[in-house]
Formats: C-alpha cells, sequence, structure tokens
C-alpha cells in the first residue's frame, strides 16, 4: 500500500535544474518511509560529468526510478523524479552525512532523514523459497478464458506420482502481481505450492492480467473480472487427467479471499474455500482504514492529515 501511495499522487515540483555539486562524484544515502526502505544514488554522468542520480526502493524491487531534476548546494539537496511524481528537499548536517528534510508528494509532506551510507544493505535471505529439483513435477501451463480475451501463463505443480490429486487454486491480493506472489523478494506463493504439493495436494498459480505470460486489459478490470479468470482456472483444472474433479478448491489472499468468495457463490462444486487475510467487512471501508493507517503512520502534520482525510473520504 505505501507503493500504491508514493505512485499514485501527483508531484508539485518544477523548474530545478542540475548545479556544483558539493558531494563527492558518487555517494549513497538511505532512508525509510514506514516499513519501506528508500535510497538515493548520486553518481557522475558518463559522459558530461555533471551529478545524476536515482531513487531505489529495494524492498519493492523498484530500482533506477530516474532523478529528472537535481539541485546541489553547499547545504542543501533537492531531488525529484517525474517517475513518481515526487521527491526529496533537505539540509545537511555539518558532517555531510545525513540530509534531514521531507519528502513531498501531491498534498503530502512526510518527514525523512537520508543517512549517508558506504554500501548497499543486502537484501534479506529467503532461505525458505523453493529451489529446484524438486520433489514433485512443476510445469509451465498456459490456457485462455472462454471467449479467448485472455491468455493465462502459470505454473501446476503435481506430486510426483499417482494420479486423481485433489488440487488448489491460489488467488493473489490487490494489484497486479506475479504467479509466485512475489513481493520483497520473498514468494509466499511459491512457498505455499511447496508445502501443498509435498503432502498431495495438486498446486495451480497463475500470473495476473498484463503481469508475465498472462495477458487482458487491466485497467478497467474489476474483482469481478479477476473472478472470471479463476473461474477459467477451475475449467482447465477439470480438463487435466491427473486432477479430481470433485475436491478442486481455492486459497485466496487479501482481495483473493474475496474472490474466492465471489467465485464459491458461481460454482456448485467447489470442494473447499480457504481466505487468508480477506475481509469481512464492505471493501469501501477497507480501503478507508488502510489510507487511514498510511497517512497516520506517515507522521506528516495533524492538520494535514484531517485535510487529506477529508478530501479522499470525500470521495467516497
Amino acid at each position: 500500500m505505501i507503493r500504491h501511495f508514493l505512485i499514485t499522487l501527483i508531484g508539485f515540483f518544477a523548474g530545478l535544474t542540475a548545479i556544483g555539486q558539493e558531494l563527492p562524484q558518487k555517494s549513497m544515502w538511505q532512508g525509510q518511509l514506514g516499513s519501506i526502505r528508500l535510497i538515493l544514488k548520486v553518481f557522475p554522468d558518463s559522459l558530461s560529468g555533471k551529478p545524476k542520480a536515482v531513487f531505489d526502493s529495494p524492498d519493492q524491487n523498484a530500482n533506477n526510478l530516474v532523478v529528472s531534476d537535481l539541485n546541489i548546494t553547499s547545504d542543501s539537496l533537492v531531488a525529484y523524479s517525474k517517475v513518481i511524481g515526487g521527491g526529496f528537499i533537505g539540509k545537511f548536517n555539518e558532517a555531510k552525512s545525513e540530509i534531514s528534510g521531507n519528502w513531498k508528494q501531491g498534498k503530502a509532506d512526510v518527514p525523512l532523514t537520508l543517512i549517508k551510507i558506504p554500501y548497499l544493505i543486502k537484501p534479506l535471505s529467503r532461505p525458505q523459497t523453493p529451489v529446484a529439483p524438486f520433489t514433485y513435477r512443476s510445469e509451465n501451463v498456459e490456457y485462455d478464458n472462454e471467449t479467448k480475451t485472455v491468455h493465462f501463463g502459470g505454473t501446476l505443480t503435481l506430486p510426483a506420482s499417482g494420479s486423481h490429486f485433489p488440487a488448489v487454486i491460489l488467488i493473489t491480493g490487490s494489484g497486479q502481481q506475479d504467479r509466485d506472489e512475489t513481493i520483497f523478494n520473498h514468494k509466499p506463493f511459491a512457498v505455499i505450492a511447496d508445502h501443498l504439493t509435498k503432502n498431495g495436494i495438486a498446486v495451480l498459480r497463475v500470473d495476473d492480467r498484463g503481469v508475465g505470460q498472462t495477458t487482458g486489459e487491466v485497467k478497467n478490470a474489476t474483482s469481478a473480472d479477476f473472478a472470471k479468470d479463476v473461474l477459467a482456472g477451475i475449467r482447465f483444472l477439470k480438463s487435466q487427467r491427473d486432477i479430481n474433479i470433485k475436491q478442486i478448491g481455492l486459497i485466496g489472499h487479501s482481495e483473493g479471499g474475496m474472490i474466492a468468495s465471489m467465485v464459491a457463490n458461481e460454482s456448485d462444486n467447489l470442494a473447499f474455500m480457504v481466505s487468508m487475510a480477506g475481509i469481512g467487512i464492505k471493501g469501501v471501508d477497507v480501503i478507508k482504514k488502510q489510507n487511514s493507517s498510511i497517512l497516520k503512520k506517515s507522521n506528516m502534520p495533524d492538520d494535514q492529515y484531517k485535510a487529506l482525510i477529508a478530501l479522499y473520504f470525500g470521495l467516497f
């Protein structure tokens, strides 16, 4: 959600130009926006030698976000990126080891301190992520929906021996995600599929629309459309000779839990449904709560928080 908050708000920086710098030719700065690391890398242009910069958000696999306007003086730094519609304004401490200021996007004005670091902190190790060779069968599969408007790419894992397996489809949460539901360099759906398949259950996990091998319209798609995508997955599983068509179920995460409920309402013969961190209240109330919590965690001034909440809630 933090990434969504940063990317979608509209920035208001303008008219900045890079000028003479007071920093070493290469420097790297790191800060925290909530639980998300933000890194600013400053380096010389390979042709002109003038300072350039990029933002990285390694926890979100968002790297090399070009800083379009960079302004460095003896006591301050301004870095704005058109890619994300916002940027950072701050002042150096005396030792030039910290830059204290604010991250600005739209009406958001979030305190942020960037600390100079000698090297990037290595990403956390994820030893639980399954690595081939597996003790079960893993097949890349492709299929279409009934109207041939969406082509799906996914992975079907099956126990090494036997047939007539119970099966489950994994359904991702909000936002377009790959078949492993990759986030923060972690692959939770790959881990779940590995565990279930080792215990005799076939698992189908699929790229969302517009991700990986899956096509289809995304911009105007709704949860109802995603439910139809899951129904296409059920039809695919029923066409597989190793699947017990009377023992097909769903596991949905977050919004996927809601979608699983919608699919179950449209299906007469689902064997089971699991909702992981799904919702039990209206979707609009969830969105209001999430955005309110994000703004509170940003430590913005109370008057700005109230103004943004009033504006946001007024949309609903």
